[in-house]
């Protein structure tokens, strides 16, 4: 079991007895064989999932701090809170105090722990099965920008493991990434955005979806634009998978893609930039005519 530190139980202890009395927990909601920091997780866990709103409130909080250190991913996991962090995300239905939904904070306390915990190898998978996709796609319809912002770098995480790019697919995050990408209301929303469509883009399977979804002017936009660098390399890397299939090629060329993706070749880009857009070039031109090619190569 990890030991939390002093420091940082005390504190937490103390806002959990601050707001004692506004809590609804059983009295065996924590052995008393467990060691301290043990039954602290205990409680924090069962007031996650059964606390009154204020309760949950705070439980998240902490809880959200706490993820933040490494090792503690394995340990939230182990003591089930995965699954009511997950529901107290997204829950618009009255808890078994009977109180209204969610409140806002609350939601976007969960889904900040959600994102440090996605960072954990391990955990992507679990997070998905426990629902939190679910939450993570409803903040990135309606969520505030802090709130979407959360919620796309916990799909970019998610995003980084090949196997769980079907279900972030179905759930409807594509349409929601886009979206965030087109409208570039914040810049760390955007680099989230791209990025995770950069990932999902490398599953042949999801790279019609992603066009039907109107991605390829946002992506374009974005690598013509001051983006982050990690933003504009996954932008160009997007484009090119999907300018490996050979019947998106006239589309990219229709739109312009050529001139976007060569101008990042003579303008005052890092190497890594030049050499994902070399790339992208070099996908987009299989298939392509010669003729076509020594145009390129001669504009």
């Amino acid at each position: 079991m990890m030991r939390v530190p002093c420091v940082q139980l005390a504190f937490a202890l103390n806002v959990v007895v601050c707001v004692t009395v506004a809590l609804t927990v059983e009295r065996h909601a924590v052995s008393p064989k467990q060691d301290l920091p043990s039954q602290f997780d205990s409680l924090l866990h069962r007031l996650l999932g059964e606390g009154t709103l204020v309760g949950r409130e705070n439980a998240a909080g902490v809880l959200r701090n706490l993820s933040l250190q490494s090792n503690y991913g394995t340990n939230f996991e182990e003591e089930g809170g995965l699954e009511p962090m997950c529901q107290l995300a997204i829950d618009q239905h009255s808890n078994m105090a009977g109180e209204r939904a969610t409140p806002q904070k609350n939601r976007l306390s969960a889904v900040g722990a959600l994102m440090n915990l996605s960072k954990h190898d391990g955990l992507e998978a679990k997070i998905v099965k426990s629902g939190g996709l679910d939450s993570l796609v409803g903040f990135l319809k309606v969520g505030t920008i802090e709130g979407r912002t959360l919620a796309a770098g916990t799909i970019r995480n998610l995003s980084a493991q090949p196997r769980l790019a079907e279900r972030i697919a179905k759930s409807g995050a594509i349409r929601s990434l886009v979206r965030c990408l087109s409208r570039c209301e914040d810049s760390e929303l955007a680099e989230h955005a791209v990025v995770a469509l950069g990932n999902l883009s490398a599953v042949p399977r999801l790279r019609r979806l992603i066009l039907q979804n109107g991605a390829m002017l946002p992506l374009l936009s974005y690598i013509d634009s001051d983006g982050a660098e990690v933003g504009r390399i996954n932008a160009l890397k997007a484009l090119g998978h999907l300018a490996w299939e050979p019947k998106y090629q006239q589309l990219m060329i229709d739109v312009g893609a050529v001139s976007t993706i060569k101008q990042q070749l003579t303008r005052r880009a890092s190497a890594e930039i030049k050499e994902a857009a070399e790339r992208t070039l070099a996908c987009l031109s299989r298939g392509i005519p010669a003729v076509i090619r020594l145009t390129w190569a001669q504009g």
